[in-house]
C-alpha cells in the first residue's frame, strides 16, 4: 500500500514540536490536563479547522 501524507500531516510539518513545547511550557498549557497532552489536544483543534 503506497503511503500519502495527509493535509493535516503536512501542516504539522511546519510546526516544531520542540518549539511548541516550548510555548505550551511558557504558558503552562499542561496545567489541568486530564486525557490528552497538549499537543494531542492541538492536532483535535486543527482537524476540528479543517473539517
Amino acid at each position: 500500500m503506497k503511503h500519502i501524507n495527509t493535509v493535516i500531516h503536512q501542516l504539522l510539518k511546519h510546526i516544531p514540536p520542540y518549539r511548541f513545547d516550548q510555548v505550551a511550557k511558557r504558558y503552562e498549557g499542561d496545567r489541568r490536563v486530564r486525557a490528552l497532552s497538549y499537543w494531542t489536544q492541538f492536532t483535535a483543534l486543527i482537524y476540528a479547522q479543517l473539517t
